[in-house]
């Protein structure tokens, strides 16, 4: 057992790597004194007392940094994170440089987990890259790198080393085959890395550093809109961004112009504080100021207006985002400026005047049942289902569908009038809606409760024929 040990410790050291054993107790640390290696390295007297006499130790550790030539160790906490990251890291191009590493030192650790050793001209201290929370409050580390100043052990240690006491093993490469990488191919790894971490932490706006207000009531902004409406490929694939992979939650993009592998940018790596998916982005060759999260007003402003959101939400308020009904909910669509209102019809018999959808004019014949797939009267497009109608085109601001059910005309009050009907419990009744901030008059038991200042054609009954009957208590609530 004990040459194996003396021979990699001696390999080690012919590599140029400085070696320290680490402490026998589980704790992973290296040995008292150590502080003295990591400015020099051991001599092979000092290998030969460590690993050759009477009680030899039983593990290796090398000392990270300039003083092992720039080595730098990635470790990846279980297989399953380091499964992910491989296969992301040949989704955004990084499967050459993966590969390279690997050959050069890959070794698995008694806890499941990876490390990677490398060396590059440029390395930092010790630093957590990715996380995610833990039971009980806790926060676990997913990717962490050991550089200047750091320790790691190695194999082929084991017995008391490791807590669990099984061994540390050598899947590919070894000391003397360590690859060389770049300071351009370390800082893709690293954002590679970073878009892994699962902490959540409130996002910032880039321009002004106001905490994001989307989602919020009254809403209705013209940012809120196109937040809501807009995908994040309609705002950056036009100024060529190009989307490398799409992982869960997260996108990983290209800043156009690049022409090494690596991603510039993630969506859904930073979110709003209602979730929304933000740009984070990494890359100082763009507009954008990096390591900073934008939501989408922020991204449109920057790309197309020099920066200025006052600019860009004028330029999203004249084609018609943020633009509501009175008392309309965020979500609703804006009527469209300089014309009637559309006219709402069910398909069957003429239009009637209002707030619906289609192209009909006021009196003209809709067709008898569902209209085809994409004609003139709004159906959606693209729709598997030709029972299913839309507001408008789904591709454009406020596109919602509906089927046309009962359901789904109830879906599409509440979508336009939500925020103007509240419930109220009624005796024998249950909860009915009722408009928010007007008058209410209590009608007597069991004839339900309506709003006093709409017009009796406008009060919800739902058979037209007896309104006196109900409104002498005998038809039905």
């Amino acid at each position: 057992m004990t040459a194996p040990i003396l021979d990699a410790a001696c390999e080690a050291l012919l590599a140029g790597l400085s070696v320290v054993p680490p402490a026998e107790d589980g704790s992973k640390r290296p040995m008292g004194g150590w502080k003295h290696y990591q400015r020099e390295r051991p001599t092979p007297e000092d290998l030969q007392q460590w690993y050759g006499g009477h009680s030899p130790r039983r593990g290796i550790g090398l000392v990270c940094g300039a003083v092992s030539g720039g080595l730098e160790l990635l470790e990846f906490e279980n297989a399953e994170a380091y499964a992910e990251f491989v296969a992301a890291a040949k989704d955004a191009g990084l499967g050459e440089l993966v590969e390279r590493i690997e050959r050069g030192y890959l070794e698995e650790s008694p806890g499941g987990g990876r490390h990677w050793l490398y060396r590059c001209p440029e390395i930092g201290g010790n630093s957590k890259l990715a996380r995610r929370p833990g039971p009980g409050g806790t926060v676990e580390v997913l990717i962490e790198t050991r550089g200047e100043g750091g320790y790691v052990v190695c194999a082929p240690s084991a017995g008391k080393v490791h807590p669990s006491g099984r061994p540390y093993v050598l899947v590919a490469g070894g000391f003397s085959a360590i690859a060389r990488i770049s300071a351009s191919e370390r800082a893709e790894l690293f954002r590679l890395a970073q878009t892994f971490d699962r902490i959540p932490q409130p996002q910032w706006d880039a321009a002004g550093g106001q905490r994001d207000q989307v989602g919020r009531e009254p809403g209705g902004r013209p940012g809120d809109d196109l937040e809501r409406r807009v995908p994040w490929a309609k705002i950056l694939a036009p100024h060529g961004w190009r989307m490398l992979y799409r992982r869960g939650g997260l996108e990983a993009w290209q800043r156009p112009g690049k022409r090494t592998p690596g991603i510039s940018a993630t969506i859904g790596h930073a979110r709003g504080e209602h979730g929304e998916p933000r740009l984070y982005v990494f890359s100082t060759s763009t507009p954008f100021e990096a390591e900073r999260s934008y939501t989408k007003l922020g991204a449109l402003a920057v790309l197309e207006h020099g920066g200025d959101y006052q600019a860009a939400a004028k330029a999203l308020s004249a084609k018609g985002y943020g633009g509501r009904p009175p008392h309309a909910p965020p979500g609703a669509p804006p009527p469209r400026p300089g014309r009637e209102r559309r006219a709402e019809h069910n398909g069957h018999g003429p239009a009637k005047n209002g707030s619906g959808q289609g192209h009909l004019e006021p009196g003209e014949e809709a067709p008898a049942g569902n209209p085809p797939k994409g004609s003139r009267y709004g159906i959606a497009h693209g729709s598997p289902d030709p029972g299913l109608w839309a507001e408008q085109s789904p591709e454009g601001p406020g596109g919602r569908i509906w089927p046309l059910t009962d359901w789904g005309n109830a879906q599409r009050l509440v979508f336009y009038w939500g925020n103007a009907l509240r419930y109220a419990q009624v005796a024998g009744v249950g909860r009915v809606p009722v408009a928010r901030g007007r008058h209410r008059q209590r009608n007597p038991p069991g004839q339900g409760h309506r709003p006093a200042d709409l017009p009796r054609s406008r009060r919800g009954y739902p058979h037209r024929r007896h309104p006196r009957r109900r409104a002498a208590g005998r038809g039905p609530a």
